[in-house]
């Protein structure tokens, strides 16, 4: 029996029976070899693409805006002595179009130089919501835009057993800095997070 190819219209032998099992197993073959290639593409392809996720460069203060929130009598000079109690608010504010991690440095100093000023402040630290570790207060989630933190703390305190007739006319300064840095792809706490700002940023 004949059969015309659709290809080249002229007449030409029929294939044998062992010819295309020859072809069909070729064509097995490269089906399976294309297969195998495009797996091995696709896994470095996978591969790739969580490296560069994980080598991420990590955005720090040139694209995270945040604000800080310091009531009462913020910026003033207050008339204090030992033993008192006064009312002073620190938050902070993501002003920015990104949800970063906060951390906050709380810094007492005195007028008096060569007086002690460690301990002689003290704030009541909101520790369901802020976590310390190395010299800052941490924020235990991102905060999102347009939303604050729930506040560090609320009350400053003079120590009356660490504040005597020495600082009698001094004047006690509590400096609060504050570093942002983004929670995206980095990490999923901000105790393990990269990035953060230097002390001078």
């Amino acid at each position: 029996m004949q059969y015309v190819d659709s290809a080249n219209p002229s007449v030409v032998p029929k294939r044998t029976d062992r010819t295309h099992d020859t072809t069909t197993k070729r064509r097995i073959l490269l089906v399976s070899v294309v297969a195998l290639l495009m797996a091995l593409l696709a896994a470095m392809t996978l591969a790739y693409f969580t490296t560069t996720i994980k080598t991420e460069n990590v955005i720090t203060a040139a694209n995270v805006r945040l604000t800080l929130n310091y009531s009462g009598n913020a910026g003033q000079t207050i008339q204090i002595m030992p033993g008192d109690t006064v009312e002073k608010t620190v938050s902070v504010k993501n002003s920015g179009d990104m949800p970063f991690y906060v951390r906050v440095r709380l810094e007492v100093s005195v007028s008096n130089v060569s007086l002690p000023a460690a301990d002689c402040l003290s704030m009541n630290i909101n520790t369901a919501d802020w976590t310390y570790k190395d010299g800052y207060y941490y924020y235990k989630q991102a905060v999102q835009p347009g939303t604050q933190t729930i506040p560090l703390f609320t009350k400053v305190s003079v120590d009356g057993g660490k504040v005597d007739n020495r600082y009698l006319a001094e004047t006690f300064t509590l400096a609060t800095h504050a570093y942002g840095v983004q929670s995206a792809h980095n990490t999923d706490s901000p105790l393990t997070a990269a990035g953060w700002p230097s002390e001078k940023a």
